[in-house]
């Protein structure tokens, strides 16, 4: 991306027609500042199956990995409100999981540079 996204009301980015696929780990790290308890801060479909959802529910981080109209997992930091008109830092990062399963893949997500995180 060449430079920051100013949003103002229901305004979106979409980048169609990649010329790199998603490799793992991939993070994706945005700064945004709110006052809604509800709104869609980011979705994005990688490698074609999956589908990563980054939100605000209730005023909290939420993010929910999806697959054929089937949620796969959720995360959500209950204990830190974000839409209190101050900027936040949140970074979702899909990687690898540990072990031999080669299909396993971890979920994780940070809210202020690490201050919350599952």
């Amino acid at each position: 991306m060449a430079g920051p996204q100013r949003f103002v009301g229901s305004s979106r980015v979409v980048w169609n027609g990649l010329a790199l696929p998603l490799s793992l780990p991939w993070p994706v790290r945005i700064m945004f500042r709110t006052r809604h308890p509800r709104e869609v801060l980011l979705q994005a479909g990688a490698g074609g199956r999956l589908t990563l959802i980054l939100q605000l529910t209730e005023g909290q981080v939420e993010a929910g990995a999806w697959q054929g109209g089937a949620c796969l997992a959720t995360l959500r930091l209950p204990q830190a409100k974000v839409n209190d008109g101050a900027w936040h830092h949140v970074e979702l990062e899909l990687r690898r999981g540990p072990g031999r399963n080669p299909s396993a893949t971890l979920l994780l997500l940070t809210l202020d540079y690490g201050r919350h995180q599952v």
